[in-house]
Protein backbone atom coordinates (compact mmCIF):
# COMPACT_ATOMS: atom_id res chain seq x y z
CA UNK A 1 0.00 0.00 0.00
CA UNK A 2 2.65 2.23 0.87
CA UNK A 3 3.61 2.31 -3.24
CA UNK A 4 -0.19 3.11 -3.90
CA UNK A 5 0.02 6.34 -1.44
CA UNK A 6 3.42 7.91 -3.01
CA UNK A 7 2.73 8.91 -5.95
CA UNK A 8 -0.97 9.70 -4.86
CA UNK A 9 0.84 12.12 -2.38
CA UNK A 10 3.22 13.34 -5.38
CA UNK A 11 0.28 14.29 -7.54
CA UNK A 12 -1.26 15.76 -4.41
CA UNK A 13 1.72 18.24 -3.37
CA UNK A 14 2.55 19.16 -7.62
CA UNK A 15 -1.19 20.14 -7.83
CA UNK A 16 -1.00 22.00 -4.90
CA UNK A 17 2.48 23.96 -6.03
CA UNK A 18 1.19 24.61 -8.85
CA UNK A 19 -1.94 26.33 -7.21
CA UNK A 20 0.15 28.08 -4.96
CA UNK A 21 2.25 29.46 -7.97
CA UNK A 22 -0.88 30.82 -9.82
CA UNK A 23 -1.83 32.49 -6.62
CA UNK A 24 1.48 34.21 -6.27
CA UNK A 25 1.11 34.96 -9.70
CA UNK A 26 -2.19 37.14 -9.00
CA UNK A 27 -1.35 38.54 -5.83
CA UNK A 28 2.26 39.25 -7.28
CA UNK A 29 0.38 41.30 -10.34
CA UNK A 30 -2.23 42.66 -7.28
CA UNK A 31 0.45 44.57 -5.59
CA UNK A 32 2.06 45.65 -8.61
CA UNK A 33 -1.49 47.85 -9.55
CA UNK A 34 -1.53 48.70 -5.73
CA UNK A 35 1.81 50.35 -5.56
CA UNK A 36 1.05 52.16 -9.08
CA UNK A 37 -2.02 53.35 -7.64
CA UNK A 38 -0.48 54.32 -4.49
CA UNK A 39 1.49 56.56 -6.73
CA UNK A 40 -1.07 58.06 -8.34
CA UNK A 41 -3.06 58.56 -5.36
CA UNK A 42 -0.29 60.68 -3.76
CA UNK A 43 -0.04 63.32 -6.53
CA UNK A 44 -3.64 63.34 -6.28
CA UNK A 45 -3.53 64.46 -3.15
CA UNK A 46 -0.49 66.07 -3.20
CA UNK A 47 -2.28 68.37 -6.47
CA UNK A 48 -5.43 68.76 -3.59
CA UNK A 49 -2.89 69.97 -1.30
CA UNK A 50 -1.60 72.77 -3.30
CA UNK A 51 -4.86 73.83 -4.88
CA UNK A 52 -6.54 74.05 -1.05
CA UNK A 53 -3.30 75.97 -0.59
CA UNK A 54 -4.61 78.18 -3.31
CA UNK A 55 -7.73 78.56 -2.46
CA UNK A 56 -7.24 79.64 0.67
CA UNK A 57 -5.03 83.08 -0.93
CA UNK A 58 -7.82 83.65 -3.23
CA UNK A 59 -10.86 83.42 -0.02
CA UNK A 60 -8.37 85.50 1.83
CA UNK A 61 -7.59 88.39 -0.90
CA UNK A 62 -11.19 88.40 -1.39
CA UNK A 63 -11.95 89.28 2.01
CA UNK A 64 -9.43 92.23 2.04
CA UNK A 65 -11.03 93.52 -1.33
CA UNK A 66 -13.96 92.87 0.66
CA UNK A 67 -13.24 95.01 3.22
CA UNK A 68 -11.82 97.75 1.19
CA UNK A 69 -14.73 97.99 -0.71
CA UNK A 70 -16.82 97.94 2.51
CA UNK A 71 -14.69 101.13 3.76
CA UNK A 72 -14.67 103.10 0.92
CA UNK A 73 -18.70 102.30 0.82
CA UNK A 74 -18.96 103.50 4.39
CA UNK A 75 -16.86 106.53 3.57
CA UNK A 76 -19.44 107.38 0.66
CA UNK A 77 -22.21 106.87 2.81
CA UNK A 78 -21.47 109.42 5.17
CA UNK A 79 -21.02 111.50 2.47
CA UNK A 80 -24.18 111.15 1.24
CA UNK A 81 -25.51 111.33 4.71
CA UNK A 82 -23.75 114.97 5.13
CA UNK A 83 -25.42 116.26 1.43
CA UNK A 84 -28.53 114.77 2.35
CA UNK A 85 -28.46 117.06 5.84
CA UNK A 86 -26.96 119.90 3.39
CA UNK A 87 -29.85 119.47 1.11
CA UNK A 88 -32.40 119.06 3.55
CA UNK A 89 -31.40 122.30 5.49
CA UNK A 90 -31.42 124.53 2.37
CA UNK A 91 -34.65 123.25 1.73
CA UNK A 92 -35.73 124.20 4.99
CA UNK A 93 -34.52 127.59 4.56
CA UNK A 94 -36.23 127.77 1.18
CA UNK A 95 -39.81 126.88 2.78
CA UNK A 96 -38.80 129.72 5.18
CA UNK A 97 -37.70 132.24 2.51
CA UNK A 98 -40.99 131.20 1.25
CA UNK A 99 -39.86 129.67 -2.01
CA UNK A 100 -41.78 127.00 -3.35
CA UNK A 101 -39.56 123.49 -2.75
CA UNK A 102 -40.02 122.34 -6.30
CA UNK A 103 -37.88 125.49 -7.61
CA UNK A 104 -35.38 124.86 -5.34
CA UNK A 105 -34.23 121.46 -6.99
CA UNK A 106 -30.22 121.96 -8.24
CA UNK A 107 -30.69 122.08 -12.47
CA UNK A 108 -30.21 118.90 -14.02
CA UNK A 109 -26.36 117.54 -14.37
CA UNK A 110 -27.10 117.34 -18.68
CA UNK A 111 -28.42 120.90 -18.36
CA UNK A 112 -24.91 122.49 -17.65
CA UNK A 113 -23.45 120.47 -19.92
CA UNK A 114 -25.67 121.44 -23.10
CA UNK A 115 -25.05 124.59 -22.75
CA UNK A 116 -21.68 125.02 -22.14
CA UNK A 117 -21.08 122.57 -25.33
CA UNK A 118 -23.35 125.30 -27.27
CA UNK A 119 -26.47 123.03 -27.22
CA UNK A 120 -29.81 125.07 -26.31
CA UNK A 121 -31.25 124.25 -22.70
CA UNK A 122 -34.49 122.32 -22.47
CA UNK A 123 -37.95 123.56 -22.54
CA UNK A 124 -39.56 124.75 -19.85
CA UNK A 125 -41.37 122.04 -18.03
CA UNK A 126 -40.02 119.53 -20.69
CA UNK A 127 -38.44 116.32 -19.13
CA UNK A 128 -34.64 115.74 -19.40
CA UNK A 129 -33.04 112.61 -19.01
CA UNK A 130 -32.87 112.29 -15.19
CA UNK A 131 -36.91 112.60 -15.57
CA UNK A 132 -36.57 116.44 -13.67
CA UNK A 133 -38.49 118.68 -15.33
CA UNK A 134 -36.66 122.03 -16.43
CA UNK A 135 -36.64 125.07 -14.75
CA UNK A 136 -38.99 127.99 -15.70
CA UNK A 137 -37.39 130.45 -17.46
CA UNK A 138 -36.00 133.57 -15.67
CA UNK A 139 -38.83 136.88 -15.19
CA UNK A 140 -41.28 134.46 -14.43
CA UNK A 141 -42.05 136.08 -11.63
CA UNK A 142 -40.75 133.35 -8.78
CA UNK A 143 -37.29 133.93 -7.23
CA UNK A 144 -34.60 131.10 -7.57
CA UNK A 145 -32.31 130.93 -5.12
CA UNK A 146 -28.53 131.02 -6.12
CA UNK A 147 -26.95 127.33 -6.67
CA UNK A 148 -24.90 126.36 -3.75
CA UNK A 149 -21.74 124.95 -6.24
CA UNK A 150 -19.97 122.87 -3.55
CA UNK A 151 -23.44 121.20 -3.18
CA UNK A 152 -23.95 120.67 -7.14
CA UNK A 153 -20.48 119.59 -7.31
CA UNK A 154 -20.91 116.86 -4.55
CA UNK A 155 -24.24 115.85 -6.09
CA UNK A 156 -22.30 115.17 -9.39
CA UNK A 157 -19.16 113.69 -7.68
CA UNK A 158 -21.83 110.80 -6.25
CA UNK A 159 -23.43 109.94 -9.45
Amino acid sequence: MNAFYGPFLDSLIIALLVATIVYASILNRRLTRFRDNRAELERATRTFAEAALRADGGIKGLRAAAEETSKALDEKLVRAQQLRDDLSYLLDNAGRLGIDRSEARPPPAGAAAAAGAGGAPPAPGAPDRSGLTAAPPAGTGRRRPPPDRDLLKAIDEMR
